[in-house]
């Protein structure tokens, strides 16, 4: 009964693991640049105040060893 549950929970371990892929973490030490040009341009003004997004320091930045 015991081999019986290891077997099945092995199986179940063993699919689980086998459907994920690994995380990608090997990057080309050259890069091609990918530039964007939107449909419409529109000319903005100065803002008198800024916006300040630090989302990307963390997430954005995946060749560097940050926290992990």
């Amino acid at each position: 009964m015991k081999s019986h549950r290891i077997q099945t929970l092995l199986l179940l371990a063993g699919l689980l693991l086998s459907g994920c892929e690994p995380l990608v973490n090997q990057f080309n030490d050259v890069e091609d640049a990918v530039m964007y040009q939107a449909s419409s341009i529109k000319e903005f003004g100065p803002k008198k105040s800024i916006k300040v997004i630090t989302w990307n320091i963390r997430f954005g930045v995946a060749r560097l060893r940050f926290f992990g």
